[in-house]
Order: structure tokens, then C-alpha cells, then sequence
């Protein structure tokens, strides 16, 4: 019997150390060890084959369409690896052989092979909850032309600034549950639809109900843990959670923002005629809206410690998913893999010790944004709905470079680091060293001369953050 490896080969070498050695020890070597090769190859073949044969066969169908509901098959992170079937979700596009499928507030690439038509009950059961049986309502039986059809509830009885309504579509924020809740109940008393028209809707193909109506809806990511509702309060404060005397804390921190922005020349103040001009001569999609986005820094000490004071910080989010160059825009910007910051971490770490130690440093980019390159397309800007101090009532914004919120912000900061970067030059102890970019990861950077034969030094960098390991 030969082994795989043997088919084209032979057996030549085991038939003349038989020959030439009368020795029956390496004999008995040669013998087992051929024995031990045969059998890793037959357990080997025997596995794959089994896996091959309870595998199941990848049956692809026709051409999924974007819109279209779909369950796609995932593995769970279990120990038991067990898959199941997710969904329903709404397929977005393709990539490649693949599709992305919106699901449960987030973006799945999956393969053909693993989706599947959602079935009616499936899409049903979606729409079980009072509030997306609420939603779906308001959507498919209201006037779409009606701006009063996608008004907020009137009976609200606080106003947060900066909130633009129109903005928060889509957008992952925290939602009050009671109050929201109270506008359901709202909806509900207005539109009375029987349960079977509303069966009937649903059972109707996608097809015909994109020709019925062209409008669309986003759900809003609620969070209904604690824990998780303290994670988003980390991130971002809603104003009405805000005490009454520390407003004047986040007013302050509006008008240092602003002047940031002006300082860069990333946005121009235009006076109310020149706003006029604008809307007579530019396309109204070119005129995003905007709001404020407020953050207490030390949110998550004053936890431990409420004597901590608070630390306000007020940033300018343009809507950028209203922008009409979305679909066309570069925005890959890359971020450094978490398996090198280890890697760097682990070579400061072992150089502690030598005659010059190594030593490890982090800091931030300020306004890294507003530091990249200028816009080359034309848009402007409305003020937040509470207005911006020293602006005209009406009066917008010229925005001239990518400033926060806008999808290709992110690529421009990253073009020009890379060339600032590639700029860099300076002397130590008579020796011109300059910074490279590594080949595995395009976010690393090291110090190198012409004579050395390994990096002096690291440098790390994940969007506005910095990190640098190399001699003290």
C-alpha cells in the first residue's frame, strides 16, 4: 500500500537501506516510521471525506434585489458553535459575490449561499411590537406628501437644542422610552387600521409596494439596558439631561467650537444676503443641516466620585448623510489593527531592559478633521436649530473643508497625515532619519537611517490617535 505522497514516487529509498544495512534496529526504525505515515495519511483522507459527505450542497437562487427582506445563516459565538438563521433583514446592496443585509441595527456582509427569502410570518412577527406596528402604520396610510404626516408629537413638553429632527433619521441616539411610548399611543388613537388590511399590506411583494409608495423608513436603535443607556450617556448627552446650571458650561464649549472651525477655515460665515444668494443659485440638497452634539468628559469619573466637576465639550455634527455626493466619494481611511499596537507594546516591553530602555508616549491630534484637505465639491451648511452666537437669524455656512459628520472627513485627514508624515526629516547625533511606512500595516510607521539595519523607533496611528515606542 502507498501513501498519497508515494503515488508518483515510489518506495526506492526504504528498499535500499534495506539492503545496504544489516541492522536490525534501523530496520525496525524505517518500518515504523513508514507504518506512521501511512496511517496519518488515511486518517487524514478518511476525515475529509466525511466532512465532504455531511456537508450540505450550497444552493443559490435567483438574484436577490435591494429592499428585499431576507434571513441570513450565522454561527454563534458560543462555545457550541451551533448556527441559526437571523433576521429578518432588508438587503442593501452587493459587494462582490456577496450582499450586505441591514439586521438589528447593524450591517452584515454575508454570501448567497447563506441567505434565504424571509417567509410572511417571519416579516410578520417583525412587525408584532406596538411601536413598528405604529410606524408601519403612519408609513403606509398617511399622505406622503403631507409634511404634517412626519411632524413630531406637538404635545412634547421640552425642547432639546441642536435636535434637528430630519437629522436624527437613522442615526444610533437615545430614545426616552415613556415619552415615546405616549406618541405611539398618539398615532394610534389618530389612524385606526384593521388588522386585516394591515395583513394584506404586508403580504403584498415588495415590488408592488415600491411602486405604491416611495417613501422609507428607519428604525431608531433604542437602548433598554442600563448598562447599555450608561455606555451611550458616555458618548453623547441629550440637552434635557443637562442640569439647568451647567448649560452655560456647554454654551461656553458652542463658541469655542465654532472659533475652531473658523481658525482652520474649515467653515465661512456668510452674511443673510449672501445666504439669499446662495439659495437662489445653488441646489437645495447642497445645503445640509446641522446640530449639536454634547459630551460630558468626565461622565464616567463622576460616577465614582460626584464631587468631580464637569468637563463640557460641544461638537458641530453636519448631516452627512444628506450629502448628494455620497454614492461617489473615497472615504477609506485605515485604522491601526489592534494585533500591532500588541506587537509595538511588546517591543517596548522587551527593550526596558537594555543599556537605552525604551519607553512607550500616546497623545491625540486637535481638530484632526479640520486639518485635512480642502473640500473639492460645494456645500453649505444651516446653523443648529438654537442658532450660533454672533450669526445672522437665517444666515448659513460655507463649508470649505471635512469637518465632522461628513462621509469622506475621514479620507481627507488621512491623505494629508500621510503626506505630512512622508515630509518628515530631522537629525539626531549627525545621523538624517526619516519615517516609512510599514508594508503590513499601513498605519505604522517607523524611524530608520540609511546605515541601520532595524527601526529606532514606532509610530502608531488610529484616526486622531497617536502612539510612539522608542529610546527614552
Amino acid at each position: 500500500v502507498k501513501a498519497p505522497e508515494d503515488l508518483c514516487g515510489g518506495n526506492d529509498e526504504e528498499i535500499v537501506l534495506d539492503i545496504l544495512t544489516t541492522d536490525k534496529r534501523r530496520q525496525r526504525e524505517v518500518a515504523i516510521r513508514t507504518a506512521a505515515r501511512l496511517a496519518f495519511f488515511r486518517s487524514q483522507v478518511d476525515t475529509k471525506l466525511r466532512r465532504s459527505l455531511i456537508q450540505r450542497a450550497r444552493v443559490k437562487r435567483s438574484e436577490y434585489a435591494p429592499g428585499e427582506m431576507v434571513c441570513f445563516f450565522r454561527h454563534d459565538k458560543a462555545s457550541t458553535k451551533r448556527g441559526r438563521w437571523r433576521g429578518p433583514g432588508l438587503v442593501l446592496g452587493r459587494e462582490g459575490p456577496n450582499w450586505w443585509v441591514s439586521y438589528a441595527g447593524r450591517c452584515h456582509l454575508c454570501a448567497e449561499e447563506h441567505m434565504r427569502p424571509s417567509t410572511a410570518e417571519e416579516v410578520g412577527d417583525a412587525f408584532t411590537s406596538r411601536v413598528a406596528r405604529a410606524d408601519l402604520e403612519k408609513l403606509l396610510f398617511s399622505d406622503p406628501h403631507d409634511p404634517n404626516s412626519y411632524a413630531g408629537n406637538e404635545e412634547e413638553d421640552y425642547e432639546e437644542p441642536g435636535d434637528d429632527e430630519n437629522l436624527y433619521r437613522g442615526w444610533d441616539i437615545v430614545v426616552d422610552e415613556d415619552e415615546h411610548m405616549e406618541s405611539v399611543e398618539h398615532q394610534q388613537q389618530t389612524t385606526e387600521v384593521p388588522d386585516e388590511e394591515l395583513d394584506q399590506v404586508l403580504a403584498t411583494p415588495p415590488e408592488l409596494q415600491e411602486k405604491q409608495s416611495r417613501s422609507t423608513v428607519y428604525m431608531l436603535k433604542q437602548c433598554f439596558t442600563e448598562h447599555s443607556k450608561e455606555k451611550q450617556l458616555e458618548k453623547e448627552m441629550p440637552w434635557r439631561l443637562i442640569p439647568p446650571e451647567k448649560h452655560s458650561l456647554f454654551k461656553a464649549a458652542e463658541v469655542k467650537q465654532i472659533n475652531e472651525h473658523l481658525d482652520h477655515k474649515a467653515l465661512t460665515i456668510l452674511t443673510k444676503a449672501e445666504t439669499d444668494e446662495v439659495y437662489r443659485t445653488v441646489a437645495p440638497e447642497r445645503i445640509l443641516n446641522s446640530r449639536w452634539a454634547y459630551r460630558d468628559k468626565n461622565y464616567a469619573k463622576r460616577k465614582g466620585d460626584e464631587k468631580i466637576e464637569w468637563k463640557a465639550k460641544a461638537r458641530l455634527v453636519i448631516a452627512g448623510h444628506q450629502d448628494p455626493d455620497v454614492t461617489s466619494l473615497t472615504t477609506n481611511a485605515p485604522t491601526v489593527n489592534r494585533l500591532s499596537v500588541m506587537v509595538l507594546l511588546q517591543i517596548a516591553s522587551s527593550r526596558r531592559a537594555g543599556p537605552d530602555p525604551w519607553e512607550a508616549a500616546a497623545g491625540d491630534v486637535c481638530a484632526a478633521f479640520l486639518n485635512g484637505k480642502p473640500l473639492q465639491r460645494t456645500l453649505f451648511m444651516k446653523q443648529p436649530r438654537t442658532g450660533v452666537v454672533g450669526m445672522e437669524e437665517g444666515a448659513i455656512f460655507w463649508v470649505e473643508k471635512g469637518i465632522f459628520g461628513l462621509p469622506d472627513s475621514p479620507h481627507s485627514w488621512w491623505v494629508e497625515f500621510q503626506e505630512i508624515i512622508g515630509r518628515v526629516e530631522f537629525t539626531y547625533e549627525g545621523n538624517t532619519y526619516k519615517l516609512g511606512q510599514s508594508p503590513v500595516d499601513p498605519c505604522v510607521f517607523f524611524v530608520q537611517g540609511p546605515e541601520d539595519k532595524e527601526p529606532r523607533a514606532y509610530l502608531a496611528v488610529h484616526v486622531d490617535d497617536l502612539l510612539t515606542i522608542g529610546p527614552k
